[in-house]
């Protein structure tokens, strides 16, 4: 069993929890995510991000700070594109994340502001 990795990050004044969970091992309920999506009592963020990989394919599990399901998140897919860069699991460049909203092309560099 891999280990799953949590980090927070933010872009473009939000704020994500992202949770490393490339072979979808993690079940996070809507009140856990609340708890830890909560300024006061929590970690504090805008929404809870989990990077899993389906079919070979970066998927982008993102969920409201109260927990509930979304499509996704224009700056939180962003921010989970500049991590997977950043940590080596994707090289910069154009590439694909599904969501479910459809699949998103995010533009990423070596270092900088990915698109």
């Amino acid at each position: 069993m891999n280990s799953v990795i949590g980090t927070y990050g933010h872009g473009t004044e939000n704020d994500f929890v992202l949770i490393f969970d490339p072979h979808d091992q993690l079940q996070i309920s809507e009140r856990a995510i609340a708890a830890i999506c909560n300024r006061t009592t929590g970690i504090g963020a805008d929404g809870l991000i989990r990077i899993i990989k389906k079919n070979e394919k970066w998927f982008m599990d993102y969920r409201n700070s109260d927990g509930s399901l979304a499509e996704m998140c224009g700056n939180g897919i962003r921010v989970m594109a500049r991590y997977l860069v950043d940590r080596g699991h994707q090289p910069s460049g154009i590439f694909p994340i599904n969501t479910r909203a459809g699949q998103k092309f995010l533009k990423v560099p070596d270092s900088g502001i990915s698109q």
